[in-house]
C-alpha cells in the first residue's frame, strides 16, 4: 500500500504540469520522501527507547490514516481520461444521448478488466521497453542498497560506537541532509534541462544522474572504510553523500520516465516497484 504513493506521484505530476514546469514539483516530492526517511528514523529511535517498539507501528498507522483521510477530502482527480469520462457520463444522463463515450472507459468497463489492465501494463512496459527495464534495474539496485543501509546503520553505530537507540536514530538525519543537498542541485539540473531539451529531448533530464552515479559508490565506500577506524562522524558523512547520489539518480529517473510516458508515467513508475 505504501508504495502506491511513490508510483502514483509521477503520473499525477505529469497530469498537472507541463514538461518544462515539472522539475520543481518532482524535486519537492523527492526531497520530502528522502527527508521523511531520515526524520522518521530520528525520532522513532527515542520512541522505541522510551515507550516500546509497538508504538513505532501505531504512530505510523495514525499518521497514515490521517493523511489518507485528508487526501480524500482535499485532493481532486487529475487524470484527463477520468475527468473526460465523468463529463461524458453527465452528458449521457442530461441529454439521453449514449453516443457520449470515452475510449478509456473500455479499460474500466468492469472491475476485472480494470485490475487486469492495471497489473499487466507495468509488466508489459518492463518486458517490452528497454528504457523502462534499464532504469528500473538501476533504481532497484540503488533502492536495494539504500534499504540495506537502513539495517547497517544500527549495526555499525551500536556495535562499533556503542550508540543507544535514540542516538542511532539521530544518525538517520544524514539521510535527510543528503536528500536536502540533492534537492539543492535541482536548479542546476533544471538550467541544463532548459538549455538542452530542444536538442536532447527527455534525455536532458539525466545530467544530474551522472553526478549521482559517482556519489553513490563514493558515499558507500566512505561509510564502509571509515567505520571503526576513527570517530563516528566520517561514516555519517558517507551516508549523506550516498543518499545525495541516490536522490539524484531517483529524481532524474522519475522526471525522465514522466517525460517519456506522460499519461502512462504511473505504469512506468510501477514497473520499478
Amino acid at each position: 500500500m505504501a508504495s502506491m504513493g511513490a508510483t502514483m506521484v509521477g503520473g499525477t505530476i505529469a497530469d498537472l504540469f507541463a514538461s518544462q514546469d515539472r522539475g520543481l514539483p518532482m524535486s519537492i516530492f523527492s526531497t520530502a520522501a528522502f527527508a521523511g526517511n531520515g526524520c522518521g528514523g530520528a525520532w522513532y529511535g527515542y520512541v522505541e527507547q522510551n515507550v516500546g517498539w509497538r508504538w513505532t507501528n501505531w504512530i505510523q498507522l495514525i499518521l497514515a490514516s490521517t493523511t489518507w483521510i485528508l487526501m480524500n477530502i482535499i485532493l481532486r482527480e487529475t487524470r484527463g481520461s477520468v475527468i473526460l469520462s465523468t463529463i461524458a457520463r453527465k452528458l449521457r444522463v442530461t441529454t439521453g444521448d449514449n453516443r457520449y463515450k470515452v475510449k478509456a472507459d473500455e479499460e474500466r468497463s468492469s472491475l476485472a478488466i480494470l485490475i487486469r489492465v492495471s497489473l499487466s501494463r507495468p509488466l508489459y512496459l518492463l518486458a517490452t521497453e528497454p528504457v523502462v527495464f534499464a532504469f528500473s534495474l538501476w533504481i532497484a539496485f540503488a533502492w536495494g542498497v539504500l534499504f540495506l543501509l537502513f539495517e547497517a546503520i544500527p549495526l555499525v553505530l551500536k556495535k562499533v560506537y556503542n550508540f543507544d537507540n535514540g542516538q542511532t536514530g539521530l544518525a538517520f538525519l544524514a539521510l535527510t541532509i543528503g536528500g536536502i543537498l540533492g534537492g539543492l542541485t535541482n536548479p542546476l539540473q533544471e538550467w541544463m534541462y532548459k538549455r538542452n531539451v530542444q536538442r536532447k529531448g527527455p534525455e536532458a533530464r539525466l545530467y544530474s544522474s551522472i553526478i549521482g552515479g559517482f556519489l553513490f559508490p563514493i558515499g558507500s565506500f566512505i561509510f564502509a572504510w571509515t567505520q571503526g577506524n576513527g570517530p563516528w562522524w566520517p561514516p555519517i558523512i558517507g551516508i549523506a553523500i550516498f543518499t545525495m547520489g541516490v536522490y539524484m539518480i531517483y529524481l532524474a529517473t522519475f522526471n525522465y520516465l514522466s517525460d517519456c510516458y506522460l499519461a502512462y508515467a504511473s505504469s512506468a513508475m510501477a514497473a520499478q516497484s
